[in-house]
């Protein structure tokens, strides 16, 4: 029986169902997977660059398998699931089963090559394996982990989800490393319970965040009714609607004000349902004189294009007046608002641009995120980092190293003001995370 490395990847469907359906369908064909690391988002190389995102996996397997055997179990495993043979080198697939590791086994023939010849020169190969294990080498004993820190930063590799799922009586796909400390060590950048947005908070963002939500009245019988709106908040939080009497929405809250709203982040990435969403309820109310102009002004403001018919006589003007809000931040994370909480919190002034922000980092500034997650997050064994989130408060990571993954949240030096404070607070985290590193070496030498 011999340990292997096989690395998976999908840009095609539902990603993650196909890589875990990869790993379900290995059994049958006698490879054992044993262990699974985190899911990536991977930016796609070689020959065609202009496809969707993949998602990648690396999973440890065990198998009786010969290397030719095993490559015939992983094409029979891509042919189960969708893929067509032909098609174009590095085009866009449904599942990629890479044999990538046996052992000590060094192969060569015209149809596979061990190790993968491509094992030691790609960041979405080498950061899944490192998490499977830090120590881990090639048969010539080149360390994996020395051929990621020689590797240019250029391929975009985030960290998009937790471990395939494995049968419950194998082994756990964290393995430690003696040496390597991937906890998250109390330090004044990081600690348990480290700032964050209140729900109140969190709500008033999304809020304020989107233009579009699912709104819900009470219809004539007595029936819910919900369908797809567009709005703008008030400066309190309040979403501003125009509806149309000849609307079902609009009839509706003529007889019964009754209603809620239904928000979300479509474009948020991974799992529908651990994605924060929100329901505001309350009462809709006609605004009269200056109330009404300035909802209007914050309809508009929102939805440029209602300007063109908020002076039809059909249409109506409506203020949602929040009563109670009711945030999910993700699985088992939810809260209850109250109107005097929502109303008090603040909408996060970096919203706009954290996912632009987060981008920037992963893509030009891997080696500063590492020097944070190792000097400012406590992750002095990490190899490399991705950031997973921006607000005011600070940045979360997700940092690979000594077989585990681990997340870690850096505060900055005070809550940010304005969009535009992210840049300077983050290279401000940078130049104390080298500065501390450079202390360190200076002592370690002087030592």
């Amino acid at each position: 029986m011999r340990t292997g490395h096989l690395g998976l990847g999908s840009n095609v469907g539902d990603r993650r169902a196909n890589l875990q359906a990869a790993v379900d369908a290995l059994a049958p064909h006698g490879v054992t997977v044993v262990a699974s690391s985190s899911t990536y988002d991977t930016d796609p190389v070689g020959e065609i660059l202009d496809q969707p995102e993949f998602l990648n996996a690396c999973v440890r397997v065990q198998t009786d398998l010969p290397a030719e055997a095993l490559l015939d179990a992983c094409k029979a495993v891509e042919r189960e699931l969708g893929r067509a043979a032909g098609g174009p080198r590095h085009g866009p697939r449904p599942i990629d089963v890479d044999v990538l590791l046996l052992g000590d086994v060094e192969h060569r023939s015209h149809r596979l090559t061990l190790p993968h010849e491509q094992v030691l020169a790609r960041r979405f190969v080498l950061i899944p394996l490192l998490e499977l294990d830090f120590a881990l080498a090639t048969p010539s004993g080149d360390r994996l982990a020395d051929a990621l820190a020689a590797l240019p930063v250029g391929e975009g590799v985030r960290r998009a989800g937790p471990p395939l799922s494995i049968a419950r009586d194998r082994p756990s796909s964290l393995s430690s490393v003696s040496g390597h400390d991937m906890s998250a060590t109390s330090t004044p950048n990081t600690q348990e319970g480290a700032r964050r947005r209140s729900p109140a908070e969190e709500a008033r963002t999304l809020v304020s965040s989107m233009t579009v939500g699912y709104l819900a009245t009470v219809g004539t019988d007595g029936a819910p009714w919900c369908s797809l709106v567009v709005y703008g908040p008030t400066a309190e939080g309040d979403p501003v609607l125009l509806v149309s009497t000849m609307a079902e929405h609009g009839r509706n809250l003529m007889g019964d004000p009754r209603a809620s709203l239904a928000l979300n982040d479509p474009s948020a990435p991974g799992d529908p349902l651990d994605r924060p969403r929100i329901t505001v309820a309350g009462r809709a109310v006609q605004p009269q004189g200056e109330r009404a102009e300035q909802a209007l002004d914050a309809h508009v403001a929102a939805i440029p294009g209602a300007m063109l018919y908020a002076g039809w006589d059909d249409f109506t003007l409506w203020v949602l007046e929040v009563e109670r809000v009711r945030w999910v931040g993700g699985f088992a994370v939810m809260d209850t608002i109250s109107r005097e909480d929502y109303r008090a919190a603040e909408p996060d002034p970096t919203a706009p641009i954290a996912a632009k922000s987060v981008a920037h980092l992963n893509k030009d500034h891997a080696d500063a995120l590492l020097v944070i997650a190792r000097e400012l997050g406590g992750a002095r064994g990490a190899v490399a980092a991705v950031c997973t989130g921006i607000d005011r408060y600070g940045i979360d990571l997700s940092c690979t190293g000594a077989g585990q993954s681990a997340a870690a949240r850096v505060l900055f030096d005070e809550p940010l003001a304005k969009a535009a404070d992210v840049r300077p607070a983050t290279v401000a985290l940078a130049k104390r995370a080298r500065s501390l590193q450079a202390r360190a070496t200076g002592s370690q030498s002087a030592g």
